[in-house]
């Protein structure tokens, strides 16, 4: 253990030859303490501070601070070390008793006590050892060393909360960092720890003014990360507490940034699958925005429907929990802007099959504020309701929900008995209308089967034609002669032209099933027969296939779709586009298929359309797109130039005007074999398509969507290094253009950035290397300094990759002096443990690979350091100079006049000044004058 009266630091040089560079020790689990133990020698018990005389009192206090910053690992079952762990706690305590008494805050007392607790509290947390852990049914893991840390917090809350405490002093120590720290501790899985970082943030909240702003943008941060990388975060709850205390505070009327952290944090908030641990205190700061603004109630309702669960009927209880709070406190003229919307919902949850979704969404009516509400607006309200309550009164399974409807009803019906009794008429009228309309399609399906197709293919009525012969070889051997069969394949074709309206999920349901047992049929009777694709079965099959597959493609429903979060809108026709698709594969990749023939049919124009569809939400299809289009691209050779350039031109209206593409994914996959098959001098074009078009692909902000959804960032990358592959020329071009895109807040993008670097550095030659060197590792440089933890660690990760090795090692002397001041400073004071561990070990690689030009970087650098903190002195004595001087003459047209000489040797940050020079001493407006 270390000496008594303070922290033995065991820090190990890394720049000194003579020691060698431990490994960083692993993080421990979460069960066990974070603390390091820093062994030696046994703490010794101080005097109590009770019985110290009124003049040793402050400094034995300062002592018992420093023996306090000793840490102990609890998860080792030391015996030697219970002593000294007893001596802590006991030191601990007397500090608490005694920081809260008068006279202790001096200002000399603020940097030991603040030092005390960053020592204890801050350390970088491990990763949970139950990746699916569940609050409901899972114990969470406690932190060991809870026995000192919980004694360390009631210092902190007696510290903040003392009478003498002056935020004006102690906001030298608690500052930005501190607070950055102090938020990382959330995370914690110990809820107690939790619990009391809570109370002590809120505490800091109201005594340091200036720390405001910047914890709540720090929280937002949070909440943002969690929204759209992690998805876990322990402490969301304990952080939303927090916030609606903070909100609660709010002057009104409320400024533009606390309206766009409502709409753009709070309310996305709701899509996370983690909801349940913290809806409560979510739910509650919604509401406290609402009853500081009420006309934020349409935009917080409309955004709450947009992420209205689909498939968890618990999120869906918890949602109309909080839409009733809504309720509670609208005003009427708030809820007439959102009435419909909102009641088009409610009929929805009502309908639910699960017994707690409808029974939640029923309560509604028990609410006396709610029922006011819906009478004065009944005549909107009543008809959106009435047909669901309607038919879940007479076929609902559940006889609870029946008897809560049959109330519902009855409320109606006392509500307003005229509007009530013309529902009920106009709910009978329209089920007698689909009875009917019931009847005579059952009437015209039988009549359908007599039918004989129509000679136009736009015709809707389609005749179940009889099935073909799978061999048109062996005569005989199926429902349809051999010389028949030629005839009926092109009548089954034509009949499978007729396209239906899937929209309608009811309508057709005969015809529809007749034409998908058709389009199955052709598909087999393509792959099996021989022989069957002649000349004059061509024009059939493209037609059939454009019928089906060519249609205008409908706007996005969601213009800010999140591939991570929402579902794709999936064709509702793909019972039958889904085996056009495979037909026309296997018309494609038939033996018998010749392009000389299909040419005139598959097209330039055929083409174009097809490169159309690729903008479709719906995944399936683009995928089956994409192989349609590589099998063309191979077959049809007068095409390939064609289609090259058209999907330049997709590419450059993405980049330079929509930024939206939904299958630019699937392009770069078919560009990349495309570019595996080029010949040997690439040709000017492929070079330009590179430069021009691949390269500014990297800056489309929706990047990192396209790489959570369909791998847009791997395809594109792969691309890129495909052509480096071909011509290491173009490395110099690609890399100078990476580095003009490369993303300066986007840590997700920078990542990737990073990651298709190392992938170039992978195939680089050693002569190309040399060319990109320099301000290639100037960028990595800037990544290891970055605050983003990921994007530090992932640029370090680059010294783990032998042959990048290799070609640093090659050029040492080139790369060490442009990385080294960073990483000796990172080594020094990075936040993050796990980033300083690779530092020290991409030190010590630099060490054995140039020892010589290692000695010569760390003394330059510790000599340009001294130069700065003795230039930082000199100008400190400086200014101590100006304070000291007085002022003789006035300041007119920004000139200092008639200044009393002083010394000519006083020195001044910069040089030397020359003999008779005058000062004036230091003061806001003459300072100014002088920089002039």
């Amino acid at each position: 253990m270390s000496a008594a009266t303070g922290p033995v630091t065991d820090k190990i040089d890394p720049f000194s030859k003579k020691q060698s560079v431990k490994k960083p020790k692993q993080k421990r689990s979460q069960a066990s303490s974070r603390y390091k133990a820093k062994g030696g020698t046994e703490l010794v018990p101080l005097p109590q501070l009770k019985d110290a005389l009124p003049g040793e009192s402050q400094e034995l206090f300062i002592k018992k601070l420093q023996q306090c910053t000793v840490l102990f690992d609890f998860a080792d079952d030391c015996v030697s070390e219970l002593r000294s762990m007893e001596v802590k706690r006991f030191s601990l305590i007397e500090v608490l008793d005694h920081i809260g008494k008068s006279g202790v805050l001096v200002e000399a007392n603020y940097p030991e006590v603040v030092k005390m607790i960053a020592t204890n509290l801050f350390r970088p947390l491990p990763p949970a050892e139950n990746a699916e852990f569940d609050p409901d049914e899972d114990e969470p893991t406690f932190e060991a060393s809870w026995p000192h840390l919980q004694i360390v917090y009631e210092i902190v809350l007696r510290f903040l909360e003392a009478p003498e405490f002056q935020p004006t002093i102690a906001k030298k120590y608690v500052d930005q960092r501190f607070v950055m720290q102090l938020l990382e501790l959330f995370d914690s899985e110990d809820p107690r720890e939790r619990d009391l970082l809570k109370t002590m943030l809120h505490r800091i909240y109201g005594k340091f003014l200036g720390l405001r702003a910047f914890i709540r943008k720090q929280i937002n941060h949070i909440f943002l990360k969690f929204i759209y990388e992690t998805e876990h975060f322990n402490g969301i709850g304990e952080l939303l507490e927090i916030l609606g205390s903070i909100i609660n505070g709010f002057a009104l009327p409320l400024k533009a940034e606390h309206k766009q952290f409502l709409i753009k944090v709070l309310i996305p908030l709701h899509k996370a699958k983690s909801l349940a641990q913290y809806h409560a205190q979510l739910a509650y700061c919604v509401v406290q925005f609402l009853e500081k603004d009420a006309t934020l109630t349409e935009p917080v309702v409309m955004g709450l429907l947009k992420f209205w669960p689909k498939t968890c009927s618990q999120k869906e209880v918890m949602f109309l929990g909080e839409i009733e709070e809504i309720l509670d406190v609208i005003e009427p003229s708030q809820f007439v802007r959102i009435q419909e919307p909102l009641f088009k919902q409610m009929s929805k949850c009502v309908s639910s099959p699960h017994f707690q979704v409808a029974e939640r969404a029923l309560y509604f009516w028990n609410n006396e504020y709610v029922m006011s509400l819906i009478e004065e607006n009944s005549p909107v309200i009543l008809p959106i309701m009435f047909s669901c309550l309607y038919r879940i009164s007479k076929d609902h399974w559940n006889q609870t929900i029946v008897a809560l409807v049959y109330n519902v009803l009855k409320t109606f019906m006392e509500m307003n008995s005229k509007l009530f009794d013309e529902l009920t008429a106009s709910y009978k009228a329209d089920r007698q209308k689909e009875k009917k309309k019931e009847k005579e399609r059952e009437e015209l399906w039988k009549n359908l089967e007599k039918l004989e197709i129509g000679s136009t293919a736009n015709s809707k009525t389609v005749k179940a034609v009889p099935p073909m012969s799978p061999n048109s070889a062996p005569p005989g051997d199926g429902d349809a002669p051999p010389a028949e069969q030629h005839e009926l394949f092109i009548k089954k074709l034509q009949q499978c032209s007729v396209v239906f309206d899937f929209m309608d999920s009811v309508s057709d349901l005969k015809g529809k099933e007749i034409k998908r047992a058709s389009l199955n049929e052709l598909v087999d009777y393509i792959t099996a027969g021989r022989g069957v694709l002649t000349e004059q079965v061509y024009p059939e099959v493209v037609k059939m296939i454009a019928c089906n597959i060519f249609r205008t493609l409908p706007p996005s429903e969601n213009t800010e779709f999140d591939p991570e979060e929402d579902d794709p809108t999936l064709e509702a026709s793909w019972p039958h586009l889904q085996i056009v698709y495979e037909f026309f594969l296997r018309f494609l990749e038939s033996p018998d298929f010749q392009p000389s023939i299909a040419k005139k049919y598959i097209d330039q124009k055929f083409v174009l359309q097809l490169l159309e569809l690729f903008d479709s939400e719906d995944p399936r299809e683009r995928d089956f797109l994409k192989t349609v289009l590589h099998r063309i691209y191979g077959k049809f050779l007068g095409l390939r130039a064609f289609i090259r350039k058209q999907i330049n031109h997709i590419f450059l209206k993405f980049i330079y005007e929509t930024e939206h593409f939904n299958g630019v994914g699937e392009l770069l996959e078919i560009l990349g074999s495309i570019i595996n098959g080029f010949a040997l001098p690439l040709k000017a074009e492929h070079k330009q398509f590179l430069i021009k078009v691949l390269i500014p692909l990297h800056k489309a902000k929706s990047l990192s969507l396209y790489h959570a959804q369909s791998a847009f960032f791997t395809q594109l990358a792969y691309c890129v290094v495909q052509f480096l592959e071909k011509d290491a020329t173009l490395t110099e071009p690609v890399v100078r253009g990476l580095l003009k895109f490369w993303p300066k807040t986007c840590s997700q993008k920078e990542v990737m950035f990073l990651g298709e670097i190392e992938e170039i550095l992978d195939v680089i030659e050693p002569s190309q290397f040399v060319r990109i060197q320099e301000p290639l590792f100037k960028q990595i440089s800037k990544c290891v300094s970055s605050p983003h933890f990921q994007v530090a660690e992932r640029a370090l990760y680059f010294w783990n990759n032998e042959y990048v090795m290799s070609l640093i090692e090659e050029n040492s002397a080139v790369i060490m002096p442009i990385m080294f001041p960073n990483l000796y400073r990172i080594s020094k004071e990075h936040w993050n443990q796990t980033i300083v561990a690779l530092v020290y070990n991409v030190l010590k690689t630099f060490m054995e690979m140039n020892s010589k030009l290692f000695d010569e970087l760390t003394a330059n650098y510790k000599a340009e350091r001294q130069k700065e903190r003795k230039k930082e002195k000199e100008r400190e004595e400086l200014w101590k100079k100006l304070d000291g001087l007085e002022i003789n003459a006035t300041v007119n047209n920004k000139e200092v006049k008639s200044v009393p000489p002083t010394s000519t040797n006083t020195p001044v940050a910069g040089g030397t000044p020359a003999v008779g020079t005058r000062y004036a001493p230091y003061s806001p407006t003459a300072h100014r004058l002088m920089a002039k």
